[in-house]
């Protein structure tokens, strides 16, 4: 038998296994890539922190880390300025400020001041108030630490102003 018919008979068998197996093939492959890619981004991105509780109860986190952080420094502000052009946020223009020396580092305690200077409107101020706290634990309570906590601003809290 000449080799090159028994390479030709090779490949046919190897393309034909592949069309009929295909489905398995691919949900393999789909598994691999996907459980490699969920371990490489908590790799990457991901720390783990240990914080204690005001109970001394010991509390595994995970927080951003360097690179990650870097990131999403880099994108929050285009990304911030594409949200207020969707809502036709126009800071300086609408004839509302926030009050001077607000500090925005900490969200929990500028929050109230920002949903009652008029900047937000009405129907997005409940979206704002849950996502703050969220976003600064997620982002490390906006002082560059992992891991950082937050204290949970209900809305009746936000609505008297306390």
């Amino acid at each position: 038998m000449d080799y090159a018919l028994l390479n030709l008979l090779i490949t046919i068998a190897v393309l034909v296994a592949t069309f009929l197996l295909r489905k398995r093939l691919f949900v393999a492959l789909g598994r691999i890539l996907f459980t490699k890619s969920i371990e490489f981004a908590r790799a990457t991105f991901l720390v783990e922190t240990e914080d204690t509780t005001q109970d001394g109860t010991k509390v595994r986190k995970l927080a951003l880390s360097g690179a990650a952080r870097a990131i999403v420094a880099a994108t929050t502000p285009v990304l911030v300025a594409e949200v207020a052009k969707s809502m036709k946020i126009r800071p300086g223009t609408s004839g509302t400020s926030l009050p001077e020396g607000l500090d925005l580092s900490n969200l929990s305690s500028a929050l109230p001041a920002i949903l009652n200077s008029g900047m937000i409107p009405k129907k997005y101020q409940g979206i704002v108030a849950l996502a703050a706290p969220i976003l600064q634990g997620f982002l490390g309570g906006g002082k560059g630490t992992a891991g950082g906590t937050t204290k949970g601003t209900s809305l009746e809290e936000l609505d008297t102003g306390v």
